[in-house]
């Protein structure tokens, strides 16, 4: 019949059969066999499926999280169904947006959980201190010392707002062993071109690098100590300051028309104000060279723009 109706035995009527107009004549007596055509449509399990593929985040174990997608799916239902409002029966906080206070815009970033407190060891606190001391002026170091705490809360993950990256510390956040590396970043600050010759005036330019992001730090100011600094005091605790804590990838070579980076070591690590890093990279092996190349996504032409004030 179908031979018969459409192709008819020629090869110039083949683009005549597809399945979809073939399926119009089993609609009749399909729903004399099942009922009506709601009674067997497919697209409320496609969406089904469609609803669960986001909750997959192992590959290792993509049951286990159906499993917990579906549980925590009824639970909610539940909950809706007895107190008519989640958020005033349960008013958990998840996650936080904190200002960046050390940008001095109105960008914010969301930190989500594990929120660890840790002691930096004096190498590391040296860094935090100076990254503060540049940016809120020098002439605030001394303030800045005395007013820092010794325990500093640490982030595992940071989500840079209008749609940007997730971002994972490597020393907050744990990591499953198929689970994908999100801790090498990008960053970007300005550089002195004469940071080593004392007589000459300050000569900034914008310079890329990539690393390990080994923590996303906050900093906590009192009300008086953030208006003392010249800080924005947006909640009566305080302000926030956020930095990033990055190990710093050591360039040997890069392939300019691609884009690509290629290193065999780490360096030290820097401490920048949390706005500076810009997006996730990846990282590929090459066992020839043996050395990893950063696959950078969002291509040579994304890069920040800096706007010099007149």
């Amino acid at each position: 019949m179908y031979e018969l109706y459409y192709y008819q035995h020629d090869p110039s009527r083949i683009s005549a059969c597809p399945v979809t107009i073939h399926a119009l004549l089993h609609i009749a007596d399909s729903i004399e066999d099942i009922g009506p055509v709601w009674t067997s449509w497919a697209f409320a399990m496609e969406r089904f499926c469609g609803d669960l593929q986001p909750a997959i985040k192992s590959r290792r174990f993509p049951w286990a999280c159906i499993d917990n997608h579906l549980l925590a799916k009824a639970q909610i239902t539940q909950i809706r169904l007895i107190y008519d409002n989640v958020s005033n029966a349960f008013p958990l906080v998840i996650c936080s947006v904190i200002p960046n206070a050390l940008s001095g815009a109105d960008t914010t970033c969301v930190f989500s959980p594990p929120r660890k407190p840790f002691v930096p060891d004096q190498e590391l606190r040296k860094k935090i201190l100076g990254a503060l001391s540049t940016r809120l002026g020098r002439t605030n170091s001394a303030l800045v010392k005395k007013h820092t705490p010794m325990e500093l809360i640490g982030w595992g993950r940071v989500r840079i707002r209008n749609e940007g990256d997730t971002l994972h510390a490597y020393r907050v956040q744990s990591r499953t062993r198929d689970a994908r590396d999100a801790t090498f970043v990008r960053y970007e600050v300005l550089v002195d071109k004469n940071k080593h010759k004392a007589r000459k005036q300050p000569s900034y330019e914008l310079q890329t690098f990539y690393g390990r992001l080994e923590y996303v730090v906050q900093v906590n100011f009192d009300t008086q100590t953030a208006q003392r600094l010249g800080l924005d005091v947006l909640s009566p605790d305080g302000a926030v300051v956020a930095l990033a804590a990055v190990l710093e990838c050591a360039i040997e070579r890069s392939h300019s028309r691609l884009d690509i980076h290629f290193y065999r070591n780490f360096g030290s690590i820097s401490v920048v104000d949390l706005s500076c890093v810009q997006c996730v990279v990846g990282r590929v092996w090459d066992p020839e060279a043996y050395m990893w190349g950063i696959v950078d996504r969002s291509g040579s032409l994304s890069r920040a723009l800096v706007v010099v004030d007149e």
